[in-house]
């Protein structure tokens, strides 16, 4: 049963897999050639992050924060950053709950506006350059002088 059946589903990203250019069509946009991300942010009403694998830093977690988009995802997809589950983001452990989470923040725009406000706030005071830059001058102090 379609809960929101006028929504669509952008899936973002270079170089995607056969199997998720299969999921082509008229509710489902794969898209390997976006110039600049913030148009998908920009255009988009949720990030849906089902990572299952993966490390890394989570640019698109803290891209999807500075540019005021509500986050659904799993743990591993805000792993490191210092989200907590209904203040900046949904966190959901399957994809039954990521979709009804998804669904939350589309019908409830008030909703997804507080995720996306709370995480902005999160992701300009802790994850600015200056912040940053002067964490890696610490360790680069401490290296140093070892």
């Amino acid at each position: 049963m379609l809960e929101i059946p006028e929504a669509k589903l952008w899936i973002v990203g270079r170089n995607p897999p056969k199997d998720i250019l299969a999921y082509t069509s008229s509710d489902i946009n794969v898209d390997a050639n976006v110039e600049d991300i913030r148009t998908a942010y920009g255009s988009a009403d949720v990030l849906l992050a089902p990572i299952r694998n993966g490390r890394g830093t989570k640019y698109k977690i803290l891209e999807a924060m500075a540019t005021k988009t509500p986050i659904v995802g799993t743990r591993l997809a805000i792993e490191g950053i210092n989200i907590t589950s209904g203040r900046e983001a949904f966190v959901a452990s399957s994809a039954q709950e990521l979709a009804e989470k998804t669904v939350n923040v589309l019908k409830n725009p008030m909703v997804g506006a507080k995720l996306a406000q709370n995480a902005y706030s999160l992701v300009a005071d802790d994850y600015n350059w200056r912040k940053i830059s002067n964490k890696l001058d610490e360790v680069y102090r401490k290296v140093g002088t070892n």
